[in-house]
């Protein structure tokens, strides 16, 4: 699953808590309560995470990748290892900054320059078997959220016949 912070530049961004948006958290905690989950968190400068972290099975610190999202897809899915080192130091609490290594307080979350490195690894036909075979339950699935998001959606601003057509817009666009 993907979190983040609110898109920002300069002051615009200036925050005292350095944390993601509520929402963020509401979904580490519900999706990753019931399911082993890697949290790929997209910010500019590290955030308060500690709290979730027990729930979470791995983290990747995307940073800010831009517009393009493929190098993030092509290590979680294995095609490259992971490297990457901590540029600094990433803080437990907003109390403890400001934080540097040497500092006489300097009791980090993840320290400077902490990180670690892979090799690739592509999936085996057994895992990939294992995948498709959510597949198809998936895409009914989805298309059933959809239908009922557009349903109740439309029907309270613009009547059914409209959303049966955007929803079908939408089903064929993605699938055909």
């Amino acid at each position: 699953m993907v979190v983040g912070e609110t898109p920002y530049a300069e002051t615009n961004g200036d925050s005292l808590n350095l944390t993601i948006s509520e929402h963020g958290y509401e979904t580490i905690n519900n999706v990753c309560s019931g399911v082993k989950c890697v949290v790929v968190l997209i910010t500019g400068r590290p955030v308060v995470i500690q709290p979730y972290l027990e729930k979470i099975e791995g983290l990747v610190a995307a940073w800010l990748p831009g517009s393009e999202g493929s190098g993030v897809a092509d290590v979680l899915f294995g095609d490259y290892g992971f490297t990457g080192k901590l540029p600094r130091t990433w803080f437990k609490t907003v109390d403890q900054l400001p934080m540097n290594v040497g500092d006489s307080h300097y009791d980090p979350l993840f320290p400077f320059g902490f990180g670690l490195t892979t090799e690739a690894h592509k999936a085996t036909s057994e895992e990939l078997d294992f995948v498709k075979s959510f597949s198809i339950f998936g895409v009914f699935l989805g298309y059933l959220l959809l239908l009922y998001f557009f349903y109740f959606r439309c029907w309270q601003h613009i009547g059914i016949v409209i959303c049966i057509f955007s929803t079908f817009g939408i089903f064929f666009s993605f699938y055909c």
